[in-house]
């Protein structure tokens, strides 16, 4: 910590964890989901919001690879995100 806090230290940092180990990455009103987590990891979970709306984000390491909105199989790994109110859950299953 101590002085490097202060200073864009800690931006890029915060950057380090949600961007490129996590994965979250906000284009416009998309979200992309393509984490890099550690080996020691079986996943994570994370709570996400777009306006007044909040999505949950589920990452775990299984054989085959997916994305899910609310219990939908998606073509790619990016969540359209839309404000409205309500609480979605995603599910993305990455290689082990």
């Amino acid at each position: 910590g101590g002085w490097t806090w202060y200073t864009g230290s800690a931006g890029w940092f915060y950057r380090v964890g949600i961007v490129d180990i996590l994965g979250l990455k906000k284009q416009g009103n998309s979200l992309k989901i393509n984490p890099k987590i550690p080996i020691a990891w079986d996943g994570f979970k994370a709570k996400y919001y777009y306006g007044e709306t909040e999505y949950t984000i589920h990452v775990e390491k299984q054989d085959k690879k997916y994305t899910k909105l609310d219990d939908k199989e998606l073509i790619s790994s990016t969540i359209h995100l839309v404000d409205d109110k309500k609480k979605h859950d995603v599910f993305v299953a990455i290689n082990k």
